[in-house]
């Protein structure tokens, strides 16, 4: 079984300006910034080409395994053309439809990185380099509380 997001990095860090950090606090708000105003919208279309491939194969084959342990499942498996069908072809057909309709669409980023033991109390010297012009910060998250809290926004109806 896949860790979840917040079991795989306990800790998400935001890096932004000086500015951006005093928004943060003052609002207590985080917001996301709309993809064409990135420095490098690469940020966001690279999760196309680099990883969302890969966790999409994961949930299919979670998925297939998941449907084997049903009468319906299993019909729905070989009515799709079976299991190695699915895992080969889903994540394709899959990716294409969200790059489409992500990029078709306003798309808005609020970017997190995670950090690796050598790195934990120092970050990543390369966000602090990219931020660090005006007093660059890093806000330290509790991923799991990120998580609910933006499940609470989204069953709140706010976006």
């Amino acid at each position: 079984m896949v860790k979840s997001v917040e079991d795989s990095y306990p800790e998400l860090w935001h890096y932004t300006t000086a500015g951006g950090l005093m928004g943060i606090l003052k609002s207590q708000q985080l917001w996301a910034t709309n993809l064409r105003y990135l420095n490098d919208s690469e940020e966001f279309t690279g999760f196309f080409d680099r990883r969302l491939l890969g966790i999409l194969k994961i949930g299919v084959m979670n998925g297939i395994a998941q449907a084997k342990m049903t009468p319906d499942g299993m019909q729905a498996i070989v009515a799709s053309g079976g299991d190695e069908k699915l895992e080969a072809d889903l994540p394709n057909q899959l990716l294409h439809a969200i790059r489409t309709v992500s990029l078709q669409h306003q798309a808005y980023v609020a970017s997190f990185c995670y950090t690796r033991p050598k790195i934990e109390n120092d970050g990543l010297l390369g966000q602090w380099r990219g931020y660090g012009s005006d007093g660059g910060y890093a806000v330290v998250f509790d991923t799991r509380t990120l998580v609910n809290m933006m499940h609470t926004t989204q069953a709140r109806g706010f976006s």
